[in-house]
């Protein structure tokens, strides 16, 4: 960046939190970035170097950011703030509310990052078509658990209200209940659990971006190997899946709605929802990108950048996308899921590089480690992405990826796996 930029910038971009490649997007979108991070370190120097200020702060303190960032604002303007990741969200969202910046409000984030607040936010509308209970002690579980399990001869959901990634989602009868609430300490049960009626039928999950109040569908991502009980880990996932208009347009509808009761006018959101009989019933939402490397499947099929075009139109640069947005090929990641334990192998077979639309494989877990068992979508062992034109071509072709990857597990005590923290890199699985 030349001397005359950073004295006269015509764009300032606060980014809260990200990864390498995500600092990458805002330095094109923006004259000038201004990161703030929990862990700086992992930012590569020379992406440091071109921010106009990287700041060490605790991203999850929103407190703290706000008091920092209205202090840099005197000297330093910014323009727009944005998050992509959950737990810096409503950092980004005081911060914009606080300045008085382009960003989505607080009121509109908060609703995100809490499904009973969302779910209250629908209530009685045409969007609410899920039966649910809020529950925040022992006693409010096993009632609501009672109730909607008489309702419908089913188990149903039970997870925490600002819970993410997959961590303690439940299936729950009356007969496990009890166990279930034994894994929850009353701290965490006063934060609260949403109960929810185990919705049939394939999941999905809608893919949009928000300019400036004007809302375009990405596409639809499918679910590979659809997330089973007891945990619901998804393993896998392919960008655009094919739906039948009629369902395309009913879910276009219903997610915009959601955007709009919601409040949400700016960026990526990433709604998840299961289709029933071919009706879409939604089951939660978040302002940020989809995790899973979902946001790099949509670039490697759309050929754009969507959170590059939305950095873009946040700070006031022209931004636009056409009202349908054609893929130009397909793309998939598949997990390598396992039991855990101490990694006995780890190896990414050198064949691998042969199979066509290989884009990337990755171990998460390497020889000598610890490896938690798979139970959310933070302890999965490894991965590898694929693109193809045709569908049954990049099936077959991610399933041999998948093959030739080897992550073996000597079985330990499972209270050793449990006492110890995941590693950093498995933070990876969902960037």
């Amino acid at each position: 960046m030349t001397d005359a930029r950073r004295d006269a910038p015509r764009t300032r971009l606060l980014l809260v939190g990200g990864w390498p490649a995500i600092v990458e997007k805002a330095l094109r979108a923006a004259d000038e970035v201004v990161l703030f991070h929990g862990n700086p370190t992992e930012i590569d120097p020379a992406l440091q170097d071109a921010c106009r200020i990287v700041q060490p702060i605790d991203t999850q303190d929103e407190t703290t950011c706000i008091q920092r960032a209205r202090t840099l604002h005197r000297t330093h303007p910014f323009t727009g703030v944005i998050a992509v990741r959950d737990v810096d969200c409503m950092a980004a969202a005081g911060i914009r509310d606080a300045l008085g910046i382009a960003g989505n409000s607080r009121a509109s984030v908060s609703l995100t990052r809490n499904k009973i607040s969302m779910r209250r936010a629908l209530s009685n509308g045409p969007l609410d078509t899920v039966a649910w209970a809020a529950a925040y002690d022992r006693a409010e579980v096993r009632a609501a658990v009672a109730r909607l399990c008489a309702a419908s001869g089913k188990p149903v959901i039970v997870k925490p209200a600002s819970g993410r990634g997959s961590l303690n989602v439940r299936l729950v009868s009356r007969e496990n209940v009890e166990a279930v609430l034994a894994t929850h300490t009353d701290a965490g049960l006063a934060d609260g659990l949403i109960v929810e009626r185990f919705v049939e039928g394939a999941e999905y999950s809608v893919e949009t971006l928000s300019l400036n109040g004007h809302h375009h569908l990405l596409g639809v991502t499918e679910k590979l190997n659809p997330p089973r009980a007891p945990y619901f880990v998804e393993e896998g996932h392919l960008f655009p899946a094919r739906l039948t208009d009629t369902v395309l347009v009913d879910i276009r509808a219903r997610v915009f709605r959601l955007l709009d009761t919601l409040g949400i006018t700016q960026g990526l959101c990433h709604t998840e929802i299961k289709v029933d009989e071919g009706i879409a019933h939604l089951i939660e939402t978040h302002a940020r990108p989809a995790g899973d490397r979902i946001w790099r499947l949509m670039e490697l099929a759309l050929g754009i950048d969507p959170i590059e075009i939305g950095f873009t139109a946040l700070v006031g640069r022209p931004a636009s996308l056409p009202e349908t947005v054609p893929a130009v090929r397909l793309a998939a990641i598949g997990y390598v899921c396992g039991d855990g334990g101490r990694v006995s192998t780890a190896s990414v077979d050198s064949s691998i590089h042969e199979i066509p639309g290989l884009v990337e494989s990755r171990l998460l877990f390497q020889s000598g480690a610890m490896a938690p068992p798979t139970q959310d979508s933070y302890s999965r062992h490894a991965f590898v992405i694929i693109t193809n034109a045709r569908e049954c071509a990049l099936r077959d072709n991610l399933e041999t990826a998948l093959s030739r990857i080897k992550v073996l597990c000597t079985p330990v005590p499972s209270a050793v796996v449990a006492q110890r923290p995941l590693p950093p890199q498995t933070e990876n699985a969902r960037k």
